[in-house]
């Protein structure tokens, strides 16, 4: 659908559905005795069929800024469910919602609902019942670049999230075996809600642009007996250069509903890295620390890279339980 409005610089609204509907068959059945699964017995075929539905919204506005036209994505509304026709309970899977809602680079919400269409009893129900709802919502500030060479040029391969941190390694046992679990230097920490992994990255070289982002994590959770699990997070990020060869970031996450805990413990804190970078010719040097545990753990991560090859690289770390 379209729209045109014409309020201010607002040309043209649009809304563009997809729907999507598939059907997914899949037969299997055992085989005994036999050579490779030729010749021998075999149970009956068991056979699964499950219609999957989809359901696609995206919103755009058009802006008219210094007679340029700009097309700009304001929402995303997604609707997703299945239907079993071999299940005999429940047939019907949950109704996944999620909610996109941006503001430029600034500001970015996401809104994620899941609701069941059964009771306790496994009745159905036509109106979903909310089981789940997650919001996150994140702000950015961006101040100018500093002047000079960027600190980020002569690198390449850089694999950015959108919250502005590269997929580098986090802290790292002495084995080279990682914390969190996993292995490798390259691994993300797949730490709950996803909040975790941003604190445990390399930072971001974005040509000297000193930055603040505050984010908020909250989920809602209800089961089957009737309690209700709440969880809320705030991660405060901040990161600026100085003299154009250092890069310093700064990230911690506090957790809000830390039960028996006093609101200013230490022990909210459930994720902090302190990340100092230094610009050679050549090459970059990365140390990543936790700094209010440091003295006790003695946690760090060290890594040097050539900047035109960064699959060469040197890198250590310890963390101590």
């Amino acid at each position: 659908g379209m729209f045109f409005p014409s309020v201010g610089s607002v040309t043209a609204l649009r809304h563009v559905v997809k729907p999507d509907v598939g059907l997914r068959y899949q037969a299997t059945r055992t085989d005994t005795d036999g050579i490779l699964g030729f010749g021998g017995g075999g149970s009956p075929w068991r056979q699964s069929r499950q219609i999957t539905f989809r359901m696609s919204n995206t919103f755009w506005v058009k802006l008219l800024r210094d007679e340029e036209e700009k097309k700009v994505r304001l929402a995303q509304l997604n609707l997703s469910s299945s239907y079993d026709l071999d299940r005999k309970g429940r047939p019907l899977s949950d109704l996944v919602s999620s909610l996109t809602i941006e503001s430029g680079r600034r500001l970015n919400t996401r809104l994620s609902l899941r609701s069941e269409f059964y009771d306790d009893a496994d009745n159905f129900q036509s109106l979903p019942r909310l089981r789940q709802l997650e919001v996150n919502t994140t702000v950015r500030v961006f101040a100018a670049p500093t002047r000079g060479r960027e600190s980020g040029s002569g690198r390449r391969g850089s694999d950015t999230s959108p919250g502005g941190a590269s997929a580098a390694a986090g802290l790292y046992s002495a084995g080279g075996t990682s914390a969190y679990g996993g292995s490798g230097g390259s691994s993300r920490f797949a730490g709950d809600f996803g909040y975790e992994s941003g604190l445990q990255r390399d930072i971001d070289r974005q040509g000297g642009r000193r930055s603040l982002q505050l984010s908020h994590y909250y989920s809602r959770r209800s089961s089957s007996f009737s309690s209700t699990t709440i969880r809320s997070w705030i991660r405060i990020g901040a990161s600026w250069s100085w003299r154009r060869a250092w890069n310093m970031h700064y990230s911690i996450n506090y957790n809000l509903k830390a039960k028996g805990l006093a609101f200013l413990s230490t022990d909210r804190v459930t994720a902090e890295l302190l990340s100092l970078q230094r610009e050679f010719h050549d090459w970059t040097a990365t140390v990543n620390l936790e700094p209010s545990r440091f003295s006790r753990d003695h946690a760090f991560y060290f890594k040097a890279q050539f900047k035109d090859i960064p699959q060469i690289k040197f890198e250590r770390g310890e963390r101590r339980f």
